[in-house]
């Protein structure tokens, strides 16, 4: 009823939800539910996911639209020569950065150091935490150091705990409509979205061969709602992503997990090491980007106030 359904699918979608459980689009697209529902006939269901998925689909909007939907850009300056020179000037609207990099190597640093910036700066921030290592008290410690109204940024930034990729789907369905309808003061000041770590939900539903169809489609799907966020509702998004062994002839050769799929979905890649000769460091490499030469680097430094240029000489962070 919600997407505005003919009645024929409206009873067919009911009687799903009766007999199967089918609650959500996700539920009727992307899981076996459907198949328990013994009174429907194989085809209507079939109809039903067909339309729904239609409905559904990233919406095309004509030149005028775009001009006519309010759109509040953010270019985000950090406070690190090297991150801006690599990011062309900053954090920009419509970009979707993916951060890729072992285990302890300052992902979930940079996300939170930027969370805390975009929040500073009076903007609201949607932070989709999977790993759990969210750090209230380190945002905090942030705010502190650089002399920052604590209450105010924190309570800018907004935090999801998620821990299934199908949450993530309804959690970004969500943030899409209310982007759309801007019927919250949250909604209206939205400007970075964090998800922090993309593949723990992903890559679990990505093996075997049974539910292979079905992760692919889901992946997708998480990806097309991310593209749609930055293009159509001007969001800027930061992905975290692990790495996985490349050419095998390569021993240090790393590339991004979840398989080729989702290699175009970012438009901005940087890879994080860490610095094997500064406690506290590491390097950021810029591998994909539309804006600026790749290859190019830069040495950061952890520190009570969120990330620096190592040359920033100072007591690190203890």
């Amino acid at each position: 009823a919600k997407l505005g359904l003919p009645s024929e699918h409206t009873a067919t979608v009911e009687c799903l939800r009766r007999e199967a459980d089918v609650i959500t689009v996700t539920d009727l697209l992307f899981t076996d539910k459907p198949q328990k529902c013994i009174t429907l006939e194989p085809r209507a269901i079939q109809d039903c996911a067909s339309l729904v998925e239609q409905m559904c689909a990233s919406p095309i909007f004509s030149a005028l639209e775009m001009i006519e939907y309010p759109q509040e850009k953010m270019n985000q300056i950090t406070d690190c020569v090297g991150l801006n020179r690599l990011l062309a000037g900053g954090v920009h609207s419509g970009q979707l950065i993916e951060i890729v990099g072992q285990l302890a190597t300052g992902k979930t640093q940079f996300c939170m150091y930027l969370s805390m910036l975009v929040a500073s700066s009076g903007a609201h921030v949607c932070y989709v935490d999977v790993t759990n290592s969210f750090s209230p008290h380190r945002v905090r410690d942030m705010c502190t150091a650089r002399n920052l109204p604590t209450n105010d940024v924190m309570n800018r930034i907004q935090l999801y705990r998620v821990y299934d990729a199908f949450v993530l789907l309804n959690v970004l369905e969500q943030l899409k409509n209310s982007m759309a309808l801007r019927d919250t003061e949250f909604s209206r000041g939205l400007r970075l979205i964090v998800i922090d770590s993309v593949n723990l939900l992903l890559s679990p539903i990505l093996g075997g061969y049974r539910h292979q169809r079905q992760g692919h489609n889901i992946m997708v799907s998480v990806g097309r709602l991310l593209k749609e966020l930055t293009t159509v509702y001007n969001a800027s998004v930061i992905i975290t992503n692990s790495t996985v062994q490349g050419d095998r002839n390569m021993p240090n050769s790393l590339k991004p997990a979840l398989g080729s799929t989702w290699v175009s979905v970012p438009t901005v890649r940087m890879l994080f090491t860490k610095d094997p000769y500064t406690p506290n460091c590491f390097v950021a490499t810029l591998v994909n980007s539309n804006e600026h030469k790749v290859d190019d680097s830069c040495s950061l430094e952890i520190w009570k106030g969120g990330l620096r240029d190592v040359q920033d000489s100072g007591v690190p962070m203890s």
